[in-house]
């Protein structure tokens, strides 16, 4: 995984944001989805571009785009926070 960073975060929020990057794309490789790329893969080919710009987050076969300018702001909790929280399964009828 290519890890391009527009602003200087520290190693923590970096790490964090790329635990939950890694969280997904093991949810998605997995069987239940019939993505045709196995996780090993799917994670050497990702760019990921974290930024603080106020701006939307994106993701597309390019890469994935982080704007964590809302986690960092006055009065919201710190990333470090949603980490705590299980990423649960998406359950589609």
């Amino acid at each position: 995984m290519k890890v391009i960073q527009r602003m200087r975060f520290s190693a923590k929020d970096r790490d964090l944001a790329m635990t939950w990057v890694k969280r997904c794309l093991q949810e998605i490789t997995g069987k239940d989805y019939e993505f045709p790329v196995d996780y090993g893969e799917a994670r050497n080919d990702l760019v990921l571009t974290l930024k603080r710009a106020g701006h939307r987050s994106s993701a597309c076969a390019k890469g994935i785009t982080i704007d964590i300018s809302a986690y960092t702001k006055a009065g919201m909790p710190s990333l470090r926070s949603r980490s705590r929280h299980r990423i649960q399964k998406c359950q589609y009828p």
